[in-house]
């Protein structure tokens, strides 16, 4: 106490005698503190001490608190500590939170007009009826409490969608807003998305020539295949054929003109050409591409990277399917590029995200470029007569 009260003018001798006095015979400790201030430093050797050391024993925060309190205080002391303790290396790395991580609260709204969020959930199981069913989908609008329930005989995610379509929306229309238990009936895969791209060029003015091309898809965790055979002689009205031997070096001229400034260019497309030309198995028809995508019981969707040129190909080759379009497009001209998916059907834009700055003055990013911003591993990407990058 003498050290505690040296330089604030009091007689800390009679004041000690005074408490010794008054509290004689209780067994209640006093601690009598000065209002002392604390150097950053001498308040770091305070924790190193009460925390760090081998008494301290990496203690947590309350019990470190009350070891300091019985010797040292000072305004915020509890706050100081947390911040060290939440700092400490050694605390981090040994320590394991015993707290649950809880997802937070979300406050659902009502919606506005029906059919805007639907409900759904399957009943099961049943006893089997006389046509086979032994389950029910269930469906709930959440405005109007309008509810439908369908009989099923299984609950695949295919027999659910299909009742779903059939029952509501070619009733009600799609609603915005879905609501499931996520249940496998409702989250398995009900679509393959096939990735395609084509090499080609134009000769005679309207006519094209299929060189190669590539297709992937979700079932193969996109394994690439390649297209390769004859090249393919597309003109805009006529019957595709495969090209004869005086026609390739046509085409072999034409290239060479057409990348005449770009030499690089121009010899991997030749390169491809030969390889192509050269090929064992013969991939490179409209019969292989249409068998290879309708393998597997799934709705099919063609997904191609600025598809106009593709869309005219596909077209040539009379193979129809759903085709959505993926462009790098910067919406608001500040270089902030967004991956867009776009139904070729209607030019309706269905799917966007922001991938990022990248520092070009064109509106939208060819493949490589596109590449080069959204995938983080250490390679280039290469064109289609080597592996490439999905």
């Amino acid at each position: 106490m003498n050290q505690l009260g040296r330089k604030d003018g009091l007689e800390w001798d009679k004041v000690r005698a005074m408490i010794r006095y008054i509290f004689r015979n209780t067994g209640i400790k006093i601690s009598v503190c000065s209002k002392m201030e604390y150097t950053k430093e001498e308040k770091l050797i305070i924790f190193k001490q009460f925390h760090n050391s081998v008494l301290g024993g990496h203690a947590g925060i309350n019990k470190t608190v009350r070891k300091i309190k019985r010797q040292f205080n000072w305004p915020g002391l509890k706050l100081d500590v947390k911040n060290y303790i939440t700092n400490c290396e050694s605390c981090q790395k040994n320590k394991v939170t015993n707290r649950k991580i809880k997802q937070p609260m979300v406050i659902t709204t009502t919606s506005s007009k029906p059919f805007e969020k639907i409900f759904l959930d399957i009943v099961e199981p049943l006893v089997t009826t006389a046509s086979g069913n032994t389950y029910i989908l269930t469906m709930q609008d959440d405005l109007t409490k309008y509810s439908l329930g369908v009989p099923l005989p299984n609950h695949t995610a295919n027999t659910v969608a299909e009742a779903f379509v059939v029952h509501f929306v070619c009733i009600h229309g799609i609603p915005e807003t879905i609501l499931t238990d996520q249940g496998t009936d409702f989250l398995k895969n009900t679509h393959k998305f096939v990735i395609m791209d084509f090499e080609f060029t134009n000769i005679h003015r309207t006519s094209k020539v299929l060189i190669s091309g590539a297709i992937s898809n979700t079932l193969d965790r996109f394994k690439i295949r390649k297209l390769e055979g004859r090249p393919l002689y597309l003109p805009e009205n006529g019957e595709v054929r495969p090209m004869k031997d005086r026609e390739v070096l046509v085409v072999q001229k034409a290239l060479a003109r057409i990348f005449k400034a770009k030499t690089e260019l121009r010899d991997i497309c030749l390169d491809q050409l030969n390889q192509s030309h050269r090929a064992p198995v013969n991939s490179l028809n409209a019969t292989y591409i249409r068998n290879y995508i309708l393998r597997d019981n799934k709705i099919n969707v063609i997904v191609v990277f600025g598809g106009s040129s593709d869309k005219e190909m596909l077209k040539r080759l009379g193979i129809e399917f759903p085709l959505l379009d993926m462009r790098c497009y910067d919406k608001h001209l500040n270089r902030i590029f967004y991956l867009q998916l776009e139904d070729v059907s209607n030019k309706k834009l269905i799917f966007e995200i922001e991938i990022g700055y990248y520092d070009k003055s064109g509106r939208i990013l060819n493949l490589t470029e596109s590449h080069n911003l959204i995938c983080k591993k250490k390679h280039k990407i290469t064109y289609a007569r080597r592996s490439s990058c999905i």
